[in-house]
């Protein structure tokens, strides 16, 4: 039995390392179209099956069951169901265009989280995260030659812009994948009690800290805030109990400094960043002070919200079918700011009530709830840096959309979290 379980862990660990191979190796072949998106989809879905079969053997030897569990496969049930009552069913199979986040994918992201959580050997998951944080060194190392090199950049270099892209095609999507490692490594960096490994864990930190600013995600930086307030405050409260540190708090000021340190920097080179910082500021002045709220507000993201959550009330069980956002709109929903129209809510819950109703939000809501009650105290550093991670990302999402590129990579992320019922202690 033990030998069986430990093959099954071998495969598990195998498939993930495989899935973040084509995350990481097919957005570089997209960027440098040789690959096409829908080409990189379908790579990645062969190994959905894989997953549900492997899952099932872990299943048949340990039959335990947890709560997360239980509600991944009730979010499978009621994405079917919105599938059935979906505008446009192809669309809702295998989603829209250049998009493809349908049905199908959305049950791959739900079985890459429950065959990464059957995880049970630590040697495995530390490589899956050091492998993460590869991916993201190389995408921000990439994203400092396109900002650096943008007057004249060289043949090799693909999709420069005025913010870092990475291989990710677009500076949204690429500070999504950011926010998971950057606050992985700052956790490991606050709450490592140890010399071990400080001044890699300092020169990685500073790395994803210029990934975060060059991304020119204000997405990202209202993120970054809010974490930031959210460790220091976590440490202001415990400061008259015996766990309390001045070392961790002087590390996470210093934290702060730096990224406002390298934002400030970054501000003086270019006149886009400072003019999106002081465009944010001014709109949250005018939020705060309750003034009249502009649809333009949040690049378009305001208006788009306001319609999305207009047109969930027309379908507010099941939603119009996933992916179906551009759908769900006639005539079609056109962003004010850049004039396209719209085909994601720039929010992934609000996309979540619009293309899969209520009672599938309310259920993901739970599962987030779930694993951050779960997590939120957790005192092994492993699982403390993983959480802060995937904290990360669902505040960043609340901005952002969800993308093949990034999101199995978040999915991966929550696997680890719910894999902690198989171990006592993971050292890091």
């Amino acid at each position: 039995m033990k030998k069986i379980l430990n093959k099954l862990d071998v495969l598990s660990f195998l498939i993930v390392i495989c899935i973040l191979t084509i995350c990481f190796v097919g957005s570089i072949l997209v960027v440098y179209r040789s690959l096409t998106l829908k080409e990189y989809s379908h790579f990645i879905l062969l190994f959905l099956p894989i997953e549900i079969i492997i899952y099932i053997l872990s299943k048949l030897k340990n039959k335990s069951i947890t709560k997360t569990e239980i509600l991944l496969f009730i979010l499978v049930i009621l994405s079917s169901v919105s599938f059935i009552h979906s505008i446009d069913k192809k669309v809702a199979l295998w989603g829209f265009y250049n998009r493809y986040e349908g049905l199908v994918m959305i049950i791959f992201y739900y079985f890459t989280a429950l065959i990464t959580s059957t995880l049970k050997d630590n040697y495995y998951k530390k490589i899956i995260v050091y492998y993460i944080i590869l991916i993201g060194c190389i995408n921000v190392g990439y994203g400092i030659l396109q900002v650096l090199l943008l007057s004249n950049p060289p043949e090799f270099l693909r999709d420069s812009w005025k913010y870092a892209r990475g291989f990710q095609g677009n500076s949204m999507y690429f500070s999504s994948l950011i926010s998971i490692c950057y606050f992985i490594l700052y956790g490991y960096f606050i709450y490592n009690k140890k010399n071990k490994r400080k001044i890699l864990s300092i020169i990685l930190l500073l790395l994803f800290t210029i990934g975060s600013v060059i991304s020119g995600s204000m997405a990202l930086f209202c993120t970054t805030i809010l974490l930031f307030i959210w460790t220091i405050v976590s440490e202001l409260f415990g400061i008259r109990k015996p766990n309390f540190s001045r070392r961790r708090l002087f590390k996470i000021i210093g934290c702060i400094l730096v990224f406002i340190l390298i934002s400030f920097l970054f501000i003086k080179k270019d006149s886009n960043y400072k003019r999106d910082v002081n465009s944010l500021k001014s709109e949250v002045k005018q939020v705060t002070s309750r003034a009249q709220v502009d649809d333009k507000f949040g690049t378009g993201r305001i208006y788009i919200w306001k319609n999305a959550l207009s047109k969930a009330k027309e379908n507010l069980l099941w939603g119009v079918g996933t992916d179906n956002f551009y759908y769900a709109f006639t005539p079609r929903l056109i962003d004010p700011v850049s004039t396209y129209q719209v085909d994601k809510a720039h929010n992934d819950y609000l996309q979540r009530l619009v293309c899969e109703g209520l009672l599938s939000l309310v259920v993901y809501i739970i599962f987030l709830a779930v694993l951050f009650f779960e997590n939120v105290r957790e005192k092994n550093l492993f699982y403390k840096c993983i959480f802060l991670g995937f904290f990360a990302y669902i505040v960043s999402i609340f901005f952002n959309i969800s993308v093949i590129r990034v999101a199995p990579i978040y999915w991966i992320i929550v696997g680890l979290l719910m894999s902690k019922k198989n171990d006592s202690l993971i050292k890091v």
